[in-house]
């Protein structure tokens, strides 16, 4: 009997595990370039879980008795990089509180928690590698705000761990920070190789 159902179609493309996520801060060198420019000297090192958000913004229009929706208008879009870091480095608690991290490569120091000082926008590549260690698929937002998401938890059962989000920003040179080669992908680009 043949199966029935959803099959797989092209079995290369099952992805196991999690996303490398690399970062360093945005210059106008690096935001110059489209492709994967980062290495794995650029990552945030162990993580727990990662994910992509893409987010709609969406205005719906109604009419009529009842009142029904009779247009729909995509308005905008959000995307981020969203991943839960277990190595607590001086490093990566400087990049969660927004801090730019470039300025906190020693293990020992201090971290300014309520500095809002500034705006570090740093480039964030997200990269998949799938289980025969060649393809990959890479996230790539040349501006991106991190953000640290809610605790920095510590567990008698676990590894201490802390969320951050990095929120792609607009790259094309429709902003002052930005380059030409965004001008079609604004917010980044996911890259299939």
């Amino acid at each position: 009997m043949a199966q029935q159902g959803p099959i797989g179609i092209n079995t290369t493309r099952y992805q196991v595990g999690l996303m490398q996520v690399r970062v360093t801060p945005t210059s106008a060198a690096n935001t110059a370039q489209s492709g994967e420019i980062l290495t794995s000297s650029n990552s945030i090192g162990s993580l727990a879980n990662t994910a992509i958000t893409f987010e709609d913004k969406i205005l719906e229009h109604e009419s009529g008795f009842p009142q029904l929706t009779d247009a729909v208008i995509r308005v905008g879009r959000n995307a981020s990089i969203k991943c839960t870091f277990d190595e607590l480095t001086r490093q990566n608690i400087a990049l969660a509180l927004g801090q730019n991290p470039s300025s906190y490569t020693n293990l020992s120091g201090t971290v300014p928690i309520g500095d809002l000082s500034g705006v570090n926008y740093v480039r964030v590549e997200g990269v998949i590698t799938y289980p025969d260690g060649t393809i990959t698929t890479a996230v790539i937002f040349p501006r991106a705000l991190a953000t640290i998401d809610g605790d920095l938890s510590f567990s008698k059962d676990g590894f201490a761990s802390a969320s951050i989000t990095f929120k792609a920003n607009i790259s094309s040179s429709d902003n002052a920070s930005g380059n030409v080669v965004w001008n079609n992908n604004p917010l980044g680009i996911m890259r299939f190789n």
